[in-house]
């Protein structure tokens, strides 16, 4: 890897999270793998990116993975998996996230809750440990938590709030520094078996107000459509679904910086009984 290039990457990487920006946890394509979250009937394990209380009306052990390489750079890849456990008195979730390459990367590990109350209300919350590694320079790391709630307002309309670290995120390393608060809105309206449409808001710290919509169409419970746009990408993608998998193949676009392939693919395991 020559100087320039070298140095070219910091330059884009660095303001991912050490200068209080986004970080690891949301890839270019969070609005395509978080696409589910305010829908009952086209929710996955991935859908918990959108909004952490989405993992409470997950009713089966189910893993999600997501791939993403970032602008076509292989120093930019994005890895996340989880695994998802709906238990009689809530529903956990297990995920790690991984981030760059060996000059710099970014990771993070969550473990999350979440419970229905009652019929009309979704409640959740994760704890991460979040670290980032320069060889040579620096390797710090800082906890946070993410609040999140979905409120049903009817069979087909879904809306909730969702807040990546309210407080703290302190890193452990360098004085004052942490990571970025992160507040999103968002609802979805179910409107029939095949068509699903959805839109937010995204407001973070020190950042501009973002917006973004999306639509899924389903064909036959085989084969799906997903279509967004939000105020710096657009991204779509296709899956395809078979017994207890499903795979997609997916791709963001920056107008400055490019495009982003990704594959997500999902796994639903024994059905169990909820206690919700």
């Amino acid at each position: 890897m020559n100087l320039k290039k070298y140095f070219t990457l910091i330059f884009l990487l660095f303001p991912i999270s050490y200068l209080k920006c986004q970080n690891s946890h949301t890839p270019i394509g969070v609005n395509y793998t978080g696409l589910g979250c305010y829908s009952l009937k086209n929710i996955d394990p991935l859908s918990i990116t959108g909004n952490i209380a989405s993992l409470a009306n997950i009713q089966t052990f189910s893993f999600g993975m997501y791939i993403e390489n970032r602008y076509l750079l292989k120093e930019t890849n994005y890895y996340s998996g989880l695994i998802t456990a709906p238990l009689s008195f809530g529903h956990f979730a297990f995920q790690v996230d991984y981030f760059g390459f060996k000059n710099y990367n970014e990771s993070q590990i969550g473990l999350s809750y979440a419970k229905s109350l009652g019929n009309f209300l979704d409640l959740g919350l994760k704890f991460n440990l979040y670290s980032f590694k320069i060889p040579q320079f620096i390797n710090t790391s800082a906890v946070d938590a993410e609040l999140g709630l979905i409120y049903h307002l009817s069979d087909k309309i879904h809306a909730g709030l969702d807040i990546y670290n309210p407080i703290g995120g302190y890193f452990d390393k360098i004085k004052n520094e942490k990571l970025s608060s992160v507040i999103k809105l968002g609802v979805g309206y179910e409107a029939s078996n095949e068509v699903y449409l959805t839109a937010g808001l995204c407001k973070e710290i020190n950042k501009d107000i973002s917006g973004n919509i999306g639509f899924q169409y389903n064909l036959l419970k085989k084969f799906f459509l997903r279509v967004g746009t939000s105020s710096d990408n657009a991204y779509a993608g296709a899956g395809l679904s078979w017994n207890n998998y499903r795979l997609d193949i997916t791709t963001s676009f920056n107008q400055h910086l490019g495009i982003s392939p990704g594959v997500m693919l999902l796994m639903n395991f024994k059905k169990t009984e909820s206690g919700q």
